[in-house]
């Protein structure tokens, strides 16, 4: 599991993913999770990683975002784990 902890809340849709791929895909599920404050809440669930997964989400203020492995084949090597607001149209 990795947390990320910001200093202020943050609001955001957009959710970046990469794993360090010479060492091979290793992930087979996860989930990203939100804390708006009360409680964590399930923002996506997925499959595999692999290079870069970048994943559109509803629009969400958090005060910590989580990454929670659920199944891998090896230890998972996560070199890149972000957060990120899509520009207003």
């Amino acid at each position: 599991t990795l947390v990320a902890y910001p200093r202020t809340p943050i609001t955001f849709d957009v959710v970046k993913i990469r794993e360090y791929i010479p060492l091979g895909q290793r992930v087979e599920e996860f989930m990203v999770e939100y804390h708006d404050g009360v409680e964590w809440k399930e923002l996506v669930k997925g499959t595999t990683i692999g290079p870069r997964r970048i994943i559109r989400t509803p629009k969400v203020t958090a005060e910590r975002v989580r990454l929670r492995i659920l199944k891998s084949i090896a230890c998972p090597v996560i070199s890149d784990f972000g957060v990120y607001k899509q520009p207003e149209e």
